[in-house]
């Protein structure tokens, strides 16, 4: 399947089960969060399934070498200090090569974004269906899965921007 296809059944999936359990017009705050966490956690898998599988050209080799030689240059030609930190924590990881492990940093702050961004979209129109489209189709885009897929400081950008 392409990673489209598969997208779109994902974004289909989650609001034929929010059409579903969300039926009443108040919703309280526990269960957005839920709700919330359900769609951050359905694209990490989602990420994580389609995940690049080692090194790619360019930025993503540098910031391997970085968190792999612990170079925390601050650098005005590519020099990431909290990617390096995050990429030294999640090189703790037990299992995968390094490269994976860099690449999967990127799939959780991906997914952590999608989390935030539908908290703010929910506080703002306290509607669970809006925030939960909203997201998907935010995570679901291919510029924001490219960003998550690959082991660049794109994510972790969107993550801060987001909080």
């Amino acid at each position: 399947f392409s990673s489209t296809v598969v997208s779109g059944k994902l974004i289909l999936a989650i609001y034929s089960i929010l059409c579903y359990h969300t039926s009443t017009q108040y919703m309280n705050r526990l269960t957005s969060y839920s709700y919330s966490w359900g769609v951050g956690f359905a694209f990490f898998i989602f990420y994580t399934v389609t995940l690049a599988p080692g090194i790619l050209w360019g930025d993503p080799a540098k910031h391997v070498l970085y968190v792999y030689h612990f170079n925390l240059s601050t650098d005005l030609i590519g020099g990431h200090l909290l990617h390096t930190l995050a990429g030294r924590l999640f090189n703790l990881v037990p299992f995968g090569t390094l490269a994976w492990k860099q690449n999967l940093m990127s799939a959780f702050f991906g997914a952590a974004a999608i989390v935030l961004f539908f908290r703010l979209v929910y506080e703002f129109t306290v509607s669970v269906k809006a925030a939960a489209v909203a997201s998907s189709a935010l995570g679901a885009s291919h510029l924001f899965w490219l960003c998550s897929v690959i082991n660049d400081s794109y994510a972790l950008v969107h993550f801060f921007l987001t909080a």
